[in-house]
C-alpha cells in the first residue's frame, strides 16, 4: 500500500482548517498521513499555524505553501 498525503487548500478559514486539520490527525486505522497546506494568501494568520516559534503544527509531515495570490480552489489543487 503507498503512502496517504492530505492536500488541503485553505482562503481565510483558519478555523476551519485547524478542524479539519485535527479530524485528519484524529482517523483510526491508517498510519498518520503527510498533510499539504494550499494557501490561496490568506490574510488572517494560517501561515503562523505552520511557520514561526508559535507554530501550532511543528513536524515534518506539514508542508505548508502561499500561492501569494488567490487563485482559487481549482488552481489552488493544480
Amino acid at each position: 500500500m503507498g503512502k496517504i498525503v492530505t492536500l488541503i487548500v485553505t482562503y481565510n478559514r483558519i478555523d476551519k482548517l485547524r478542524n479539519c486539520i485535527d479530524s485528519v490527525l484524529n482517523q483510526k486505522g491508517t498510519d498518520l498521513p503527510d498533510i499539504i497546506v494550499v494557501d490561496n494568501d490568506s490574510c488572517d494568520g494560517t501561515s503562523g499555524l505552520f511557520i514561526g516559534s508559535e507554530a501550532e503544527y511543528k513536524s515534518s509531515r506539514f508542508h505548508y505553501f502561499n500561492t501569494r495570490a488567490n487563485i482559487g480552489g481549482a488552481g489552488g489543487f493544480c
